[in-house]
């Protein structure tokens, strides 16, 4: 250890970092690119090479912090993707506090096709549907669909005193084909559903075509859910249907 410390003081910083980003013990690789960079702090090299490494053991916040370090320090186009990659990981194990973060930090920048599909996964993951769709749609250059969205949107907040609820599950039935704009619909208690004591089915014709949405991942917030109209009604009840909620 002592030879290996005198070693240090006479190697470079770039030596040092070159050999960091070489190394498979991670580890290892992490204590050297530290020790590169205290001996050269204004490196933004070596903050990309530290983040590389950080993302390699899978502390993507730690990761974060030195693509941001690296990119203030000099901005390369190529950092900031292999950035968007590190995001691509995080985001399927990040919290909601992680995943807020990243949507801070990718708001900072111009709205590429791949910032905003990244987004718009991030906040279907924060379960913001609406959200969700219109970064695709953005993605898409379907401005025309961000309208209508924004018109059915508006439809939930200008009647309010209408129950109003979403259908899900449709892809283990008949799909979307079955519906059309100002269908009745019949609504029925799902007594023998083993996963919701509160289910609803939703048939037409004797079909069975899906549920009324009463989970987090399936509600939009403007919707009543299963579990608050259950007591509504005994054990059937119709429903016109209005409109599909654009994207979904």
């Amino acid at each position: 250890m002592y030879c290996d410390d005198i070693m240090n003081d006479f190697e470079t910083p770039k030596s040092i970092a070159d050999k960091a980003s070489k190394l498979e013990d991670k580890k290892e690789a992490l204590k050297q690119i530290n020790l590169a960079i205290t001996k050269d702090s204004k490196n933004s090299k070596f903050y990309h090479i530290k983040a590389g490494i950080l993302e390699s053991l899978k502390e993507f916040d730690k990761s974060f912090d030195c693509y941001n370090q690296s990119l203030e320090l000099n901005f390369s186009d190529d950092v900031f993707q292999d950035k968007l990659e590190m995001f691509k990981k995080w985001e399927d194990k990040a919290d909601d506090v992680a995943l807020n973060s990243i949507l801070d930090d990718l708001n900072g920048y111009d709205e590429t096709y791949e910032i905003l599909c990244l987004k718009g996964n991030i906040f279907y993951k924060l379960n913001q549907p609406v959200e969700s769709q219109k970064c695709w749609y953005r993605a898409f250059g379907q401005f025309d669909k961000i309208q209508e969205l924004d018109n059915q949107i508006e439809y939930f907040k200008n009647h309010p005193s209408e129950i109003l609820i979403n259908i899900t599950g449709t892809r283990y039935y008949e799909g979307y084909e079955p519906f059309k704009s100002g269908m009745i619909l019949n609504l029925k208690k799902d007594h023998f559903n083993a996963y919701d004591k509160n289910a609803i089915c939703v048939c037409a014709e004797g079909k069975k075509l899906g549920h009324v949405a009463n989970s987090e991942v399936t509600l939009i917030k403007e919707v009543k859910s299963a579990s608050e109209i259950y007591c509504l009604f005994d054990e059937e009840i119709n429903a016109e249907f209005l409109f599909f909620l654009s994207g979904k």
